[in-house]
């Protein structure tokens, strides 16, 4: 048996008023032994009460602490439930601009992804290998790599700057897809073993799904709504086809 008044007897007057103050939580003999003990030490009036307003301050601090736990506990909830509604594609309601923005964040950091899962044999060549030299050509074939994860960050936090690099490289990559079907469809196959050696073997229907998914990315970021949001005026939207035709003229024509 438990010899609660030798046990309680090392207790401050706090811990005791404690005790008493949670009787649920303890057996009969001990709240027994937790009263003996305090009135055995003759507390004055004042002294009593002093301890009794530490312990409901103290008390009143872990509500507050509980309650602004639980406060943002539900806040991280409401938060996730309302980014997945953002980004669900499936509404009966027509999307807001907001969810077609994060939706658009979202498609692009996967293509971002699988964009550092192609390259990543050469990306582990040019930072492992002694023979890997870096000049103005690789930082040009890394410029995606960089490009893209700064344009999405900046896109999704509503910068114009964000909206202005993401179709940019939007735009390029559309015109990179557009050229590689043409060039895809005028290279005359000799050797097809060589050919898919050198090149992954692909066929006319995934260059134009590539080539369509860029252009509904890039239709939607130029939509009235959209450009709203990021105070992107039209002539912003007509300088970036004017420097996607020129890219195209330049690479069908002068560089083929």
């Amino acid at each position: 048996m438990v010899d609660f008044l030798s046990r309680y007897s090392s207790y401050s007057n706090i811990e005791l008023l404690k005790i008493l103050d949670a009787q649920n939580d303890y057996l009969p003999e001990a709240i027994a032994a937790a009263s003996k003990v305090l009135t055995e030490r003759n507390l004055g009036f004042d002294e009593m009460n002093a301890i009794k307003e530490d312990i409901n301050r103290e008390k009143t601090i872990k509500e507050e602490i509980e309650m602004h736990r639980k406060a943002v506990s539900e806040d991280i909830k409401s938060k996730i439930v309302n980014f997945g509604e953002l980004l669900n594609p499936i509404s009966k309601e027509n999307p807001s601009s907001n969810r077609i923005i994060y939706f658009i964040g979202l498609v692009m950091s996967i293509i971002f992804l699988h964009l550092v899962y192609q390259e990543w044999g050469m990306i582990g060549f040019m930072f492992s290998s002694p023979s890997a030299k870096w000049d103005i050509s690789m930082i040009i074939y890394f410029l995606p790599l960089i490009w893209l994860p700064i344009a999405i960050a900046l896109f999704i936090t509503k910068r114009k700057i964000g909206w202005l690099l993401l179709a940019t490289f939007v735009g390029y990559t559309l015109i990179n897809w557009g050229y590689s079907l043409y060039f895809f469809l005028k290279w005359p196959i000799v050797d097809a073993y060589t050919i898919d050696f050198i090149f992954p073997k692909s066929s006319p229907i995934g260059f134009v799904s590539n080539f369509l998914i860029y252009a509904g990315i890039l239709y939607t970021l130029s939509k009235g709504d959209i450009r709203k949001v990021f105070n992107v005026s039209i002539k912003s939207v007509f300088a970036i086809v004017v420097i996607i035709v020129c890219s195209s003229i330049y690479l069908i024509f002068f560089n083929t």
